[in-house]
């Protein structure tokens, strides 16, 4: 028996200890802050629309269990998705500060 005799991965123990998901109880693929925060729709400033670019929902693709969004830049199977904050000063009307771009509801949201 060596010391790694714990943590070695063999096809057999992959088998042995993998279980299956349950996908109905998988957290959201999306970050989002609370709706009381300050937010523009990202086409809202035309100078801000580059930034949809970034980050943003480029298909979605019907599933049985609803429908899957492929993102760009595309993640480990959205088994760790990316986050994108973005500091903005200097737009004529926009608030400076840090923004978060919400994906889901292509939205910049004031931190």
């Amino acid at each position: 028996m060596t010391p790694y005799s714990a943590t070695i991965h063999t096809p057999r123990s992959v088998m042995q200890r993998s279980g299956m998901l349950d996908w109905d109880t998988q957290p959201t693929l999306y970050k989002h802050y609370p709706a009381h925060l300050f937010s523009y729709a990202i086409d809202a400033v035309p100078a801000l629309a580059y930034i949809g670019l970034a980050r943003s929902i480029t298909q979605k693709v019907p599933h049985p269990t609803g429908l899957y969004h492929r993102l760009s830049p595309p993640s480990a199977g959205n088994l760790h998705p990316l986050e994108l904050y973005v500091q903005l000063r200097g737009f004529e009307g926009v608030i400076s500060g840090i923004y978060h771009i919400d994906v889901y509801r292509h939205r910049l949201v004031l931190l």
